[in-house]
């Protein structure tokens, strides 16, 4: 807020926006709603129906998005041409990828954990969910989103306890095996190589590559400059953010406020860890935070990832409502001792 209020307003500088995109942003977009997810008080048991909501809301958006995605853009002269990675007018490819990687995770989660949706017509609706998930996933072909699902199954394999372990492993050899002809299917259809883009490195994007470091090596001269409060909100010489929020914490907060942060997220994932460690069945806002944390440290900035900020309102909320939910049960599970007569003489 500090950093925000010396950018736009006391000591104004040459953004690459309006002043009014940052606060709207910061305070609208990141800020409100974490607060009003983590301070949000309610019963454990109405958990159910946040999950509900929330994957009704995701799975539709992945149903129109899949119907309404282009892989089409045009140039400056106006002649279009074919990009190999689908969009919509709303979301670039890396958004677009990420809604398909949060309702890929939504799904393999309630398939594996989730009681109630886990029997009948709820699970052929997850099937179909995580089917639609993957196929955005792969038409996005972006990196971020696809290392984002892979980070939140390695952590479902440290993490959950021993008896999940062979589910989760089973998870990912028939997902494997599923994404194959899934992908020669984009590519037949849609010209969309997505092993070539994930696991093949052309000319082109080792300059994308050799792009992104020239954006790192900018956001550390800035903090060089001033490190130990930071020097700007945005790298003066490329008006933008680096695209890494650790990154950019460095280059507009200085040494210390990022040691700080860094210590918040790293104690943010070991919540997360011990929640799915223990109530897995409370365990989505968790791979939700992993997901967006993932993804902001490739495409991401400090002011305008709802998503990262969002998960991590939720994680809070949830992880007291698990604890709060095993407090009572485990008080409803000891026996009554009675209460002894005082000896009178």
């Amino acid at each position: 807020m500090v950093r925000l209020y010396v950018d736009t307003l006391y000591e104004p500088l040459f953004l690459g926006r309006e002043v009014s995109y940052y606060w709207v942003w910061s305070i609208g977009g990141c800020l409100v709603p974490m607060l009003g997810l983590a301070m949000r008080t309610s019963r454990p048991e109405q958990a159910d129906d946040y999950f509900r909501w929330l994957y009704v809301a995701t799975f539709c958006a992945c149903f129109m998005s899949m119907s309404l995605a282009t892989g089409a853009v045009s140039n400056e002269a106006g002649i279009e041409y074919e990009s190999g990675r689908m969009r919509l007018e709303a979301l670039n490819p890396i958004a677009l990828g990420h809604l398909g990687a949060m309702l890929v995770i939504l799904s393999a989660w309630a398939l594996l954990f989730h009681r109630p949706w886990a029997r009948g017509s709820r699970r052929l609706f997850l099937l179909v969910g995580l089917a639609i998930g993957a196929y955005v996933l792969l038409a996005a072909n972006s990196r971020g989103p696809v290392l984002a699902v892979l980070t939140c199954f390695l952590f479902l394999l440290c993490f959950v306890s021993f008896r999940y372990k062979f589910a989760v492993m089973a998870f990912l050899v028939v997902g494997a095996l599923a994404v194959v002809p899934l992908s020669l299917y984009l590519q037949e259809a849609h010209n969309i190589n997505a092993f070539s883009r994930l696991f093949g490195m052309s000319l082109e994007e080792h300059a994308q590559q050799s792009s992104r470091l020239d954006l790192y090596a900018s956001a550390f001269e800035v903090f060089w400059a001033n490190p130990w409060l930071g020097g700007a909100m945005e790298d003066p010489s490329t008006q933008g953010y680096p695209h890494n929020v650790i990154v950019e914490s460095f280059m507009a907060l200085g040494f210390f406020v990022t040691v700080l942060f860094i210590g918040v997220l790293v104690a943010l994932c070991f919540r997360a860890a011990l929640l799915f460690r223990r109530y897995p069945q409370y365990g989505w806002p968790a791979l939700l935070f992993l997901q967006y944390l993932v993804g902001a440290q490739f495409s991401g900035a400090l002011y305008g990832s709802t998503f990262m900020w969002c998960a991590i309102g939720l994680l809070l909320s949830f992880g007291d409502q698990a604890r709060e939910r095993a407090f009572q049960v485990s008080r409803a599970a000891m026996p009554v001792r009675p209460r002894l007569e005082r000896q009178t003489w």
